[in-house]
Order: structure tokens, then sequence, then C-alpha cells
């Protein structure tokens, strides 16, 4: 294209200041200023109108910087690629700036025109950019490439566009189970969602009154639901039930376990019955035998409370649930219980009036709540008539092999957990351990013989304490030698350096061992202070020496256990 020819002949002094005039300046922009990467977001055409980027970098240069446009154009990627690659070399390309001024006979020269500037020899192309007329036109100029302009458009690509599988209606079953958990508050209803395919996450929104939903769970991960094929008979509860039954699953899959993994809590699953109630059962084998069907065999009925669900005969088609942790609690409590929910199932991210949502109704039974019934009833016909006992099954924490259950979640047996002893010469001290279960010591027997009938004994004062735990079934029973004290204080003294020994708590050892302790811990830590006062205690020796001492001791013990008796 035609442009002025402009060379140092046709350019003026330029400047204010004496020592600052110039006939042409020329200044470059350092590559630290430049970007080395821009990028141009628009709308792609061929993806189905999905917002994209096109970049375009350079491979050398010692610039970080990088540049970026949003675009609200539509537009295949091929032609902004092909702009992306202009933008950055144009950015570089112009990279100079000219300052010269011109004599008023080139004053058909305006900003945006292309001139050709001839300095030191060199000729470049320039753009006008502003210019400042008064005695001299003033002119600012940037370097120019037009190949840059030149390059060419990619071929288009082929690209494939991702269509999003179909969101249809979700399958929900509410689970209304005994409590299989030490959850606190109890979870009454849990939800096991499927969905195929999975959207990801689905979430559970819930409303009383039918209008002001909020989100109540969600899940993350499909549950494995199915229905039964085989009628399935009654079978005995805490025993292997020699039955299969063949199962059809929606998604999802099963597999066997061995037997201790099992009565360990392994395969777990509801079936429901007619009348809605859910019986948990549990399967060490898992046959596939078809599409999506296995035959369960190898069975255990009844299990964590529910044998009171099982039916006669449970007819085929029977839902089924495997609990494998992905069910989602949506009601807890006991203020939830028959308290009606209304709720709505969809894919997370979508609206509860979505068409792709399951409504769905439901009340939150008491089943979490009920407890479950005793086992191993007993009579025993004795001179004061029929003494019935029974061992007591619990719904939290149950299912261990070392003997009677906890007391239970609600048992007013020391709620808080405390330790107890009394102000009995003969002390009694009991508490609740971890699991619930009650410790409880107090018999005394003066000799070195091996104490008999402790259960009994031991029954007889809890009863005293507890009247309501007198047929409580005691499965461990042990006695031991206890260290006491003229005084009944403890005898705390170091026997050498760093060494301290601490005994003598005549029976209050359940509280005196742990405070000690605590002040053992506070002398490692180099304040001996409290620990001192106990060491000074005056702990006299038992009267009598050493042939009396036992004598007298066996006589003076009896007495005070006597007296307690009274």
């Amino acid at each position: 294209m035609p442009v002025t020819e402009l060379a140092e002949d046709d350019l003026v002094l330029a400047g204010d200041a004496a020592q600052d005039r110039y006939f042409a300046r020329l200044t470059r922009a350092q590559d630290s200023d430049l970007p080395r990467q821009v990028s141009l977001a628009f709308t792609e055409v061929g993806s189905d109108y999905q917002r994209a980027t096109a970049t375009s970098r350079r491979l050398v240069g010692a610039s970080t910087r990088n540049a970026h446009a949003e675009l609200a154009m539509v537009w295949r990627g091929e032609q902004v690629e092909r702009r992306a690659n202009i933008w950055l070399q144009d950015l570089w390309a112009t990279r100079e700036h000219a300052n010269f001024a011109l004599p008023p006979s080139h004053l058909a020269l305006t900003p945006g025109d292309v001139a050709a500037l001839t300095v030191n020899g060199r000729r470049r192309l320039i753009e006008i950019e502003e210019i400042a007329d008064a005695e001299t036109r003033t002119v600012a100029a940037r370097s120019i490439d037009p190949e840059v302009f030149n390059v060419a458009l990619s071929p288009p690509l082929r690209q494939q566009v991702t269509v999003p599988a179909p969101v249809g209606p979700p399958v929900a079953a509410a689970l209304d189970l005994p409590n299989l958990s030490a959850e606190s508050p109890v979870v009454l209803s849990r939800l096991a969602v499927f969905a195929e395919p999975w959207p990801g996450a689905v979430a559970v929104w819930a409303a009383r009154d039918g209008a002001s939903y909020a989100r109540a769970g969600l899940a993350l991960a499909p549950s494995v639901i199915g229905e039964t094929l085989d009628d399935l008979r009654a079978g005995p509860a805490a025993l292997w039930h020699r039955a299969d039954v063949r199962v059809k699953l929606y998604g999802g899959a099963l597999s066997s376990a061995s037997d201790v993994a099992v009565l360990a809590g392994a395969n777990a699953a509801a079936l429901r019955n007619a009348d809605g109630q859910w019986e948990v059962i549990q399967f060490a084998q898992a046959e596939l035998i078809g599409e999506r069907t296995y035959r369960l065999s190898r069975l255990l009925r009844g299990q964590g409370g529910s044998e009171w669900a099982m039916a006669p005969l449970l007819a085929a088609g029977a839902p089924f649930v495997l609990l494998d942790g992905h069910a989602v609690p949506i009601a807890s409590g006991s203020e939830a219980r028959d308290r009606s929910l209304s709720l709505k199932i969809v894919a997370a991210g979508r609206d509860t009036a979505d068409a792709a949502a399951l409504a769905l109704d439901v009340t939150p039974g008491d089943t979490a709540l009920r407890p479950l019934a005793p086992v191993h009833l007993r009579a025993v016909r004795g001179a004061a008539g029929v003494t019935l006992r029974w061992i007591r099954r619990t719904r939290v924490d149950g299912d261990s092999w070392s003997g009677e259950v906890p007391l239970g979640e609600d048992s007013p047996v020391l709620p808080g957990f405390e330790a107890v002893d009394d102000s009995r010469f003969v002390v009694r001290y009991f508490r609740r351990v971890a699991d619930g279960r009650l410790l409880f010591g107090g018999r005394e027997i003066y000799s070195t013989m091996e104490p008999a009938g402790i259960r009994e004994a031991i029954r007889r004062q809890i009863a005293e304490i507890y009247p309501g735990l007198g047929d409580i079934e005691i499965t461990h029973a042990w006695g031991g030698y206890v260290g006491i004290t003229m005084p009944r204080k403890p005898f705390v003294r170091e026997v050498m350096p760093n060494v301290i020994s601490a005994g003598g708590y005549s029976g209050h050892g359940v509280i005196l061992s742990n405070f000690v302790g605590k002040l053992y811990a506070e002398t490692v830590s180099g304040n001996r202070d409290r620990l001192k006062l106990i060491e000074d205690l005056k702990i006299p020796p038992f009267p009598g020496g050493r042939r009396l001492r036992a004598p007298l001791l066996f006589l003076a013990l009896n007495w005070y256990a006597l007296r307690d008796r009274l």
C-alpha cells in the first residue's frame, strides 16, 4: 500500500528546553512489560455454544505476563485462535515508539495514517497515534508490521459434542430400622436412593408443610436396591437359616463374606414385608446367576432386634436394600416420631420443581426407639416361689462376646458415669465403664482363702442400692487383696530416689488412685507441692507385732463390718 516516506531531512527540531531538543526519539518496551501468552474467551459454535478459550504463547522470551480478554461473541474456535495469534504478534511488533516533529508542509498527515520513517539509515513502518499542531507538528507514533495480520486460518476441527446423560426420577426407599449404631440422637428414618445413570449426587429435600423445603441430606453414592424373586419363609433368629433367595438388583453388586465377617456385621440388608416393616438379614453367600441377579444363601434372620418383622411368608417382589452406609438419615430424635415429612429427591443442583424430582411422603416410626425383647428366659422354683431370669438385649454396643450387655442408653444408673463410694467402714464402690456396664465392688473376706459366692453377694448389694437390678446378669466376678492402713488414708512414700510408691487406698482406690496419679504427673512435671502433702501424712503401723497383728486385724475388721450391717 502507498505510504508517506519520512526521512531525517523532513524532520524539524522538537522539544521545549534547549538541552532537550531532538529530531527523532525512539523508545523500545522491555520484554518483561509484554505478555508471553494471550487468551480470548468466547462462545464456541462447534461445541453446542459452550464457553471456550483460545490461547497463543511465545516459545521464547523472559516475560511471564499473561493477557486475557472476555469476548461476548459467537465464533468458531479456529477463527478465535487466529485472532489470538495476531493479537500476541501485534503486541510485540508495536513495542517501539517514535516521537518527532514535522513542518506545516506535512499538514496532510492525520492520526491513523501509516508512514515510513527512516532514521540512522533504518527504515521502519509506523502508525501515527497522536499529532499536536503548533509552530510545528509534534507526532507520536508506534511501529507496525502488516505481516502479522497475514496469519493463516487453521483448518476447522471436528468436535465431539458431549450430550449430558438424561436424568430421570430416582428410586428411593424409606427405611425405619432398629438402631444399628450408637448415633445420638437416634436416627428414626433413613432414605436409600438409586438412579441410573447416577447424576453424581442426589439431594433430599424435606418439608413438614409441603411447601417450605429445606435440604435434609445428600446421597453421595447410590444405594444397592432391588427386589426378591422368590418367596422366603420365616427362619430361626440368631441361627444360620439354611435357605436361599434370589434377588434382582436395579444396579450395583453383591459379594460373599466369611462367616466371621458376617458375625462381625458384614453383608447386612433389609427386606420389607407386606405390612411395610423392615427385617434386617445378613448373608454369607452371594452367587451371581444372571444379569444383576444373585442367589443369597446362608442367611441370618431377624438381626438387630428385627425378628418381630419376620413375616411367616415373605412373598416374591419384596424390596431389598443393602445396608452399606449409603442411606441418608432424614429424621432423628424422638421429637420426629410420627411427624409426616414431604420429601423431594432430585439431583444436586436442580430445583425441587424439576421434572426429574421424586416426591415421597414419609412418617418416621418408633422402630429405632423400641427396647429389644429379652432372651434366654429361665424359671427356677424355690421356697419363695418361681424366680424368673433372663438376659437383656440392648440397641447400642451389644454386639460383644464378653458378657452382659450395657445397662442401656437411658439407664437411670449413674447417667453421668460418676464414680461412687459410700461412707461405710467396709466401703462399697461402683461406676459405669465406657461401654455402659456396671462395675461394682464391696464384698469383704478377712482371710487368705479364695472367696466363694461372689456373684450372689454382689447381686444382693446391688439390689440394696438399685432394686430394679436385683436380677441383673453378672458376667464377670473376681476378688483380690485390698491394701488398707490404720487411719484409712493412702500411703505415699519415695522408697528410693525418683521412685514413688502409692497404695493403701483402703477401698477408695476408684477415686484416690486416679487423684494420686494426677499428683504424681504434677511431680514429674516439676511441681511436687500437692503430692508432698500426702507424703507427710502420718501412717502408724498396725498393732500386735508380727504374731498378733493378723488376729487383731481380723477381729477389728469383722467388728466394723458387723457395725455396717446393723
